[in-house]
């Protein structure tokens, strides 16, 4: 029962998707014990839904749609570049 309660744990700890708030959960909560750990990891939550929250008004999605945009045309160009300095080059 203990290996398999070991392997449970195991499998848990691989599918937790590692971010910088769950390793500052993690650091707090070994360091100060469960409560920091836990309160730090409401904060999060927090910080996350408040974001959902905001990426629904559709000025922040124009945006960012724009900024994707533009960083998708930057790509273009400096595929470009690199293309034209590669064909220098051979």
């Amino acid at each position: 029962m203990a290996l398999f309660i070991t392997y449970v744990l195991l499998g848990f700890s691989i599918a937790l998707p590692v971010g910088t708030i769950t390793v500052e959960m993690t650091k707090q909560g070994l360091k100060n014990g469960f409560m920091h750990g836990w309160i730090v990891g409401l904060g999060g939550m927090t910080l996350v839904a408040t974001t959902r929250k905001a990426m629904n008004r559709t000025a922040i999605k124009w945006v960012t749609i724009g900024a994707g945009v533009v960083l998708i045309g930057f790509s273009i160009y400096f595929l470009y570049e690199f293309m034209i300095t590669l064909q220098k080059i051979l």
